[in-house]
């Protein structure tokens, strides 16, 4: 990606959606996962603070750098080579197992405990700390589907003294720029991997914008615990080296080029 430009060019590109599509399927919790599902009306939970009634007052949507973020599967790279890498963990650790048995060690476990356990410490190495997204300069906006999820209001919305942001379906629809940057979250158990996207980078044979796919595919997994914020997000990714170091959030309305105007604003209980 050299700017924004190129970036938006990518993501309307049929055949690297249908590439990301698919990868986030094999992860995904849910059966009828798709990147290309109708965009519904978005709802933004926010304090009530200074940030989010300069968002109105301006009507603007402000973005946040994913550094920000407390999910540990958002925009992270699995180390590991493959997934075939990591099977052979798996079997290389059950055999060194079987010879301690064989030796007298009087742990036995099933071959189904040994795989557990060692995909449980190799997770902690599955993630690196977002250096790739933080280098390209990845900013989110995050919405969900239902501006009526009480943790929703407790976490994001100052425990019920914040506010909820309302945006019509058609802001997403009818703009195309807004469109094509809108993501549905893909709810899995373990990071997407897309290793074999960043070493396919010059033959190109897997997808035609391979560090695009993988940077995308990471940034719009998180862990299935997340499931009930039934989130979307918009994504915006500049190629500035070390941008996000320097801003954490980012204003679109003047790339959008018109006012993002909501049609409801919700106050919190409390």
């Amino acid at each position: 990606m050299t700017d924004i430009k190129k970036y938006m060019d990518v993501v309307k590109d049929m055949r690297f959606r249908e590439v990301v599509n698919a990868r986030l399927k094999q992860y995904s919790d849910s059966n009828t996962y798709s990147v290309f599902s109708p965009i519904p009306c978005l709802y933004r939970y926010r304090s009530f603070n200074k940030y989010s009634v300069e968002d109105i007052v301006n009507k603007d949507i402000v973005l946040t750098s994913i550094g920000e973020f407390n999910d540990a599967m958002e925009g992270n790279i699995a180390l590991y080579k493959s997934e075939k890498e990591i099977e052979n963990k798996v079997e290389n650790t059950w055999r060194d197992h079987q010879k301690f048995v064989a030796g007298g060690c009087p742990i036995c476990d099933t071959r189904e405990t040994i795989e557990k356990r060692t995909k449980d410490l190799m997770a902690r190495d599955l993630y690196n700390t977002a250096t790739l997204m933080k280098n390209i300069g990845t900013y989110i906006g995050c919405f969900s589907e239902k501006p009526d999820i009480a943790l929703m209001w407790a976490h994001y919305a100052d425990s019920h003294r914040g506010i909820c942001v309302g945006y019509t379906d058609a802001l997403f629809d009818n703009r195309s720029f807004l469109r094509d940057i809108t993501f549905p979250i893909c709810y899995s158990s373990r990071p997407v991997y897309v290793g074999d996207f960043m070493e396919d980078k010059e033959s190109r044979k897997l997808c035609e914008y391979p560090i695009d796919a993988a940077t995308l595919c990471s940034v719009i997994n998180k862990h299935n615990v997340w499931g009930y914020e039934r989130e979307w997000r918009v994504v915006w990714i500049m190629d500035v080296l070390g941008m996000s170091e320097q801003v954490r959030r980012i204003p679109i309305k003047k790339a959008v080029r018109h006012d993002l105007l909501p049609y409801s604003i919700s106050f919190g209980y409390h």
